[in-house]
Formats: structure tokens, sequence, C-alpha cells
């Protein structure tokens, strides 16, 4: 296919759930692509003259449904969760920078009950007061790193209405 856009190769690199409780959250050898195999990846696609984005998600234990369901969610959990997912951010924004990719994009379905507002199961996932202030900060650094385009993935079924207020700053 030819086209102005027909050009973009989307990588999904992934870190994996170790632990739900407590929250452990990082590349794991043999289940996720590490650094200098997304590095490969991303440099070849560039000497094709593709443009790459990275669109990096979670290599969950269960479906993502499941997983939200089982976390505890309390306060120390909902800390640890934010703190993970930003070392996870800015990891891939250093990626991506790092490999000359073109776009970083965040969000998706599996972050969802993390945003402020957040459900589960059509109830309250307990997410922290101060979620839209913890993704503000997390954005920031993201946008330190990494110079290229910073785009929201959202789950169109939820609508575009529900996209967080940080989102409409990328």
């Amino acid at each position: 296919v030819r086209g102005r856009h027909a050009n973009w190769l989307v990588f999904a690199p992934t870190w994996s759930v170790s632990q739900t409780s407590p929250f452990v959250f990082s590349p794991v050898p043999g289940e996720d692509a590490l650094w200098n195999d997304n590095l490969g990846s991303i440099s070849h696609a560039r000497a094709s003259n593709l443009n790459a984005a990275l669109f990096p998600s979670a290599n969950l234990p269960s479906d993502t449904a499941s997983w939200w369901r089982s976390a505890p969610r309390d306060a120390a959990w909902w800390e640890a969760w934010f703190i993970r997912y930003a070392a996870f951010a800015a990891y891939h924004a250093d990626l991506a920078a790092r490999s000359g990719a073109k776009a970083l994009i965040l969000g998706g379905e599996w972050v969802a009950p993390a945003l402020p507002g957040g459900l589960i199961d059509g109830g309250s996932s307990g997410v922290p007061a101060d979620a839209a202030a913890q993704w503000d900060g997390i954005l920031s650094v993201v946008r330190q790193r990494f110079s290229g385009q910073v785009l929201w993935a959202v789950s169109y079924p939820g609508g575009l209405q529900t996209l967080p207020g940080f989102a409409r700053s990328l």
C-alpha cells in the first residue's frame, strides 16, 4: 500500500507483571524483548525507511479484567503502581529517543482502571484522588526524555468523551 502514512511500523514491547502484590513490573528475559532487542528491531525498520512507533504494554499473568479485579488496590499498592508505571514510561521514552522512533504511544485498555475515575466491572477501581496529577507527572517526564510525538491510545467503546484531561494536551 502506498500512501502518505503507509510507512509506519508500530512496535509493541512489553514488561511483565511477575507479582501483583507487591507490584513487580519489569522486563523479564525470555518473556519480554529487552533493550538491545528492541533497539535492533527499530534500527532495522528505520534502515528500511519505515517510521517507527512504540506502543508499550504490560504482559499480565491473566486477562486484564481478572488481573485488575485480583489486585489489592489499596493506597500502598497504587503508590507502587504509579512508581512502576512511571519507570516503564520513562524507559520506553528513552528507548524511543535512542532508537530514533518517531512516536511513543501510551495508554491502552490495560491502564484504564488507573485513569482518573477509573472503573473495574462498572465500579470504582479505587484509583487515588491525585491520579490526574500522577499522570501529568508521568507525561512531563516522558516529554523531557523524548521529543517525538507522544500519543494516547483509548478504547473506543468508552467513547472519546472518556479521554482523560491530561491526554487532551498531547
